[in-house]
């Protein structure tokens, strides 16, 4: 219990310090947090939050275009969740204005992937049907993926930039602004291939 108590405070704290750092609102942002169930991950799927913490600490590197230093954090995130890897790529396709080139051509090699998707995991069911992966989807179930719902709200802010994107572009703004709309605009693609394969 005081290991779990131990990595909780550095969760909480990697959470407030991000909040703290880029939100003009702590509080709002905080409330959002609970009340949109985000804090769940805390208490269920510990390694993986352990990883996105270490990356919430490791966002300002990204914002400010320290590759060396972001990879480092991306590779100690990578022990605790091997997911964390994608990060890495995550990084070159935020760089620059929102909805630039990079993400547009990210979310169109997701839709083609959410198209040709049963001739991917044929191959990826065939292969990891021995291993612990195989044994695991057997266990599930074949559960589907994640909730279309969780799809759709992912896509609200994005829904808002887009709406009102003549003001935002007017507007002067953080550079870590356009980066995390791009982030915003990667992790909607990431969601959409989930309701598919995961």
């Amino acid at each position: 219990t005081v290991m779990l108590m131990i990595v909780a405070i550095f969760q909480g704290f990697a959470v407030a310090k991000t909040f703290s750092r880029y939100s003009d609102q702590f509080t709002f942002s905080t409330y959002l947090f609970v009340t949109g169930y985000t804090f769940y991950w805390m208490l269920n799927g510990t390694r993986q939050f352990m990883a996105v913490c270490i990356l919430l600490l490791a966002s300002k590197y990204l914002f400010n275009k320290e590759f060396g230093k972001y990879l480092l954090w991306t590779l100690v995130a990578t022990c605790f969740h091997s997911t964390a890897i994608i990060c890495i790529v995550v990084y070159f396709v935020a760089q620059g204005e929102p909805f630039n080139k990079r993400v547009l051509w990210t979310i169109a090699l997701v839709l083609l992937c959410v198209l040709f998707l049963d001739s991917f995991t044929g191959i990826l069911d065939s292969a990891l049907s021995e291993t612990q992966y195989g044994v695991n989807e057997q266990e599930s179930g074949g559960e589907s993926g994640m909730n279309p719902l969780t799809t759709l709200m992912t896509l609200v802010p994005i829904i808002l930039i887009w709406w009102r994107k003549k003001v935002f572009f007017a507007t002067d703004r953080p550079r870590y602004i356009d980066v995390m709309i791009n982030v915003a605009c990667v992790n909607v693609g990431i969601c959409l291939l989930a309701n598919f394969t995961s």
